[in-house]
Parts: C-alpha cells; sequence; structure tokens
C-alpha cells in the first residue's frame, strides 16, 4: 500500500473517530448529529435536485432510496442513543466492528456470497472482541447497563445494513457513488426533521453552544469520506477498509486521554482484537 494512501486512511480514522467524539461530548447527541447532516444536505441539495434533472438519479429507485434512508436514520438515531447511554470508548469499537462483520456474514446469508474461511475467522474475532469489550465494560465501577451495549450493537447493525442495501442499490439501479450519497444526505435528514422538531430548544442550545464543533463534524462526516475515495484511487480497496479501522484503536485512546473514560487497558484489548479481525475479513473475506 502506497504512503500516501495510507496517510490519506489513517487520516480520515482520526477524523471519523474525532467527529465521533465531538457528538458523545455534546449535551444532546441526537440534535449535535443531526444538525452536521442537515448542514451537509443543505449545501448538497441543489446538487441533488440536478441529479434527478440530468438522470443521475432516477423516480425507478424509490423503494432502494426509502430503503437506505431508513437504515441511515436508525444509524443516526442509535449512534445518539449509545453515546447518551454509554461510554465513547465502548459505543464506538462495538458500532464499528460489529457493522464490519456483519456485511460479509449478511452478504452470505442474503445474497449468496462466499464466506472464506478467513472472512469467517474474522467475523468470529469481530465477535470476541465485542464480546471481551462489552463483559470487561460490565466489570468494576462505572459500568454500563445493557442498554447502552445493546444500543452501540444496534448501530453497528444498522451500518451493516446501509452498507448492504448501498452495494445492491447501486448494482441494479447503475446509479453513482456521488449522487447516491448527496441524495442519502438529505433524504435522511428530511426523515429525522419530526424527530429534530421536537427538539426544537437542544437544537438551538447545540447551535449556540457548539457551532464549531456542529461544523467540524459536518466537515469530518463528509471530508473524512472524501479522503477514502481518493485512497481507493491509490490502493487496493481490502487495505484501504482494513487500515480505516485503525479508527477503533484512535477512539479508546481519544477516550481515555481527551474524555477521562476509565477501563483503558480491557477496551484496547478489545480493540485489537476487532481490528484483527477487520483486517482479516478485508483481506481474506
Amino acid at each position: 500500500m502506497p504512503l500516501a494512501a495510507l496517510l490519506l486512511v489513517l487520516s480520515s480514522a482520526l477524523i471519523h473517530a474525532s467527529w465521533n467524539a465531538l457528538a458523545k461530548r455534546a449535551n444532546d447527541k441526537f440534535s449535535f448529529i443531526w444538525l452536521a447532516f442537515v448542514i451537509n444536505a443543505l449545501w448538497q441539495l441543489p446538487y441533488v435536485i440536478w441529479c434527478f434533472s440530468q438522470g443521475l438519479l432516477t423516480t425507478a429507485a424509490w423503494p432502494w432510496y426509502l430503503a437506505t434512508t431508513l437504515a441511515h436514520s436508525g444509524y443516526i438515531w442509535l449512534l445518539s442513543e449509545s453515546y447518551r447511554l454509554g461510554d465513547y470508548s465502548l459505543a464506538y469499537p462495538i458500532s464499528r466492528g460489529l457493522g464490519v462483520a456483519l456485511v460479509p456474514l449478511g452478504g452470505w446469508l442474503l445474497l449468496h456470497e462466499q464466506l472464506s474461511q478467513g472472512g469467517a475467522a474474522g467475523v468470529g474475532l469481530v465477535i470476541a472482541g465485542i464480546l471481551f469489550t462489552g463483559l470487561a465494560s460490565s466489570l468494576g465501577q462505572g459500568r454500563p447497563g445493557p442498554a447502552a451495549i445493546l444500543a452501540a450493537c444496534g448501530t453497528g447493525v444498522c451500518v451493516a445494513a446501509y452498507n448492504l442495501i448501498d452495494k445492491q442499490a447501486m448494482l441494479a439501479t447503475g446509479i453513482a457513488p456521488l449522487p447516491w450519497i448527496s441524495m442519502m444526505m438529505v433524504s435522511q435528514s428530511l426523515v429525522l426533521l419530526p424527530l429534530a422538531l421536537q427538539r426544537r430548544e437542544a437544537l438551538r442550545s447545540e447551535l449556540r453552544s457548539n457551532l464549531r464543533s456542529v461544523l467540524a463534524c459536518a466537515f469530518g462526516t463528509f471530508g473524512g469520506y472524501l479522503l477514502v475515495l481518493y485512497a481507493f484511487r491509490m490502493a487496493a480497496t481490502a487495505y484501504v477498509v482494513a487500515s480505516r479501522e485503525s479508527s477503533i484503536v484512535f477512539s479508546v485512546l481519544i477516550g481515555f486521554l481527551l474524555l477521562g473514560e476509565r477501563q483503558f487497558k480491557r477496551r484496547l484489548s478489545g480493540a485489537l482484537a476487532i481490528v484483527a479481525g477487520v483486517l482479516l475479513i478485508a483481506l481474506f473475506g
């Protein structure tokens, strides 16, 4: 893997872990994340309208739009809940690792894609790392309740769901990734609008006290993935995907060093197991 590609991917991983940490520090996690996605949706809306006018997005793909919008919307809500209920260094590794592990498993069960021995071993290692992280975190002081772990697992399920949906949708419709992602940014913001409007005071509070962080989060959600797209042009997809999951280790370090979260050694051990499993999935799955 070229050094330039590796630096791009590691930067993307750090950005992804960082904007999630900003969300964890917000007063109202859902309002914070929704505002960041709305900012991206607003500047991408003219492009989405243009894509429909040029046929780059078609009305025939509405079932796919609905499916991915629901999966992404569930991801945003459950992500905010996992950060509300539990530590960042617990929720992030579980949601990211499970999301990656369930993609090949879902592809095998639902789409009849072949799952290699290395890929199966990687899935098992990720699940083992998640179980260790969850069980280890249940020991000692400040242990999370089952709801925190369930919310993180639900987030991972949504990550896997939208990855599987997006892959099949673009194969079925021929829609390019950029119009697809832009449409999703707009649609999920609209679907979550009723829930956001129930939190008007929280929205105003986040804008008053955390505007810079919201803008940084908006940049991170789009800019971090843009770096990955450039890395894909320089290196094999498997290497890029595997390297990007270094964000799991970054999340544990950020949780310990910047957020003051405990159980560093236990969670780092679980995170390393998850990353090892992701490497196996990416390289041999």
